[in-house]
């Protein structure tokens, strides 16, 4: 069997064809953080069950979050339960590594135990409409007439759509369809996916277009200044810039897709039809997320469909009449009818 250092071992793990952002997490926890501790040195096969679970009792005993991280301030805070999860679950996927490549037998991570994180509704995540207006409104205020009507765009397209910041940011001028108000964007998992938006969207990318510098690259979406095409990152500054232009907590883009699939969820759309909006490789992500309700809404559903409530003159009992589904409409128009 051939003998392979850890370093070594994880450089040959990171030749391995995936997509650029797990690309990049693997290099920001394994390469930085796992590999320095374990020891880059040591060999594959020497490396234990009680170092992994020593490393593993330090991520859940640090109080510092972001250590050492390019883009964000450190924060003295423990790291949450899913970000250990999702740490432990890049370790396990070194070592399977390992164990195929023939390195080693059994991977040291097989017996170790790490508590199941139970995701929260995705309505505790979402962002509320108010505050999504409101990022929308100071969108419109900016002096800057270029970023005014980018933002607007940005924002709009987000909420209609609800795809993920790397889709809004792979939005090419040639795959973006205003009269049929359809576009083709590059998504999780390295695939396209088709999405579509509705008419005040089509209308603020319209006037985005009209303002938009010529540039040598087809996105859509470009920086001020070299006017370079942003990435994921950049779609997450632009609204960390809205909200505190806003004067409201901090959200991210995630949190709109959060919104636009807990809205259709609560519009009585079937869990297969938002999985198809969202592009969620299983309908079992989509139940988990959206369907998982909260105690608010289950109260709610409580109240309105309470037995006893409905009972007849005649004592019989006939649970009351479900809500007729609502109709399917774009953020623009519900935020038409908020405004109001």
């Amino acid at each position: 069997m051939e003998r392979i250092k850890l370093i070594d071992a994880y450089l040959r793990f990171m030749r391995t064809d995936r997509s650029p952002n797990s690309q990049k997490s693997y290099e920001s926890f394994l390469g930085r953080k796992f590999v320095p501790a374990i020891g880059p040195e040591n060999f594959v096969d020497t490396i234990t069950q009680a170092q992994i679970e020593d490393f593993i009792y330090v991520m859940r005993t640090t109080q510092v979050k972001y250590q050492g991280h390019p883009n964000h301030p450190e924060v003295e805070e423990p790291l949450s339960p899913a970000t250990i999860t999702r740490n432990f679950k890049m370790i396990r996927a070194l070592f399977n590594y390992c164990v195929r490549q023939g390195w080693i037998v059994k991977s040291p991570v097989d017996n170790v135990y790490v508590r199941h994180y139970r995701r929260p509704p995705a309505s505790s995540k979402a962002i509320s409409a108010e505050d999504l207006q409101k990022l929308i409104d100071i969108a419109l205020l900016n002096t800057s007439e270029f970023l005014r009507y980018r933002d607007k765009a940005l924002m709009l397209f987000l909420a209609d759509t609800g795809c993920r910041a790397g889709g809004a940011a792979s939005l090419r001028m040639d795959t973006v369809n205003l009269e049929k108000r359809e576009a083709l964007i590059h998504e999780k998992g390295d695939h396209y996916m088709k999405v579509m938006f509705g008419s005040e969207t089509a209308e603020a990318i319209q006037d985005y277009l009209e303002v938009r510098p010529e540039t040598s690259h087809p996105y859509l979406f470009v920086v001020r200044g070299e006017h370079g095409p942003f990435n994921a990152e950049t779609v997450g500054e632009v609204i960390k810039r809205l909200c505190e232009r806003a004067g409201i907590r901090r959200w991210g883009p995630h949190a709109i897709r959060h919104r636009v699939g807990q809205a259709w969820a609560d519009a009585g759309m079937s869990p297969t039809l938002v999985q198809s909006k969202l592009g969620h490789s299983s309908v079992l992500i989509t139940l988990e997320n959206y369907f998982n309700q909260d105690e608010t809404r289950l109260r709610e559903a409580t109240d309105r469909l309470a037995l006893a409530s409905a009972r007849s003159d005649a004592g019989t009992t006939t649970p009351s009449d479900p809500p007729a589904e609502e109709k399917i409409v774009s953020f623009a128009e519900e935020r038409k009818r908020f405004k109001k």
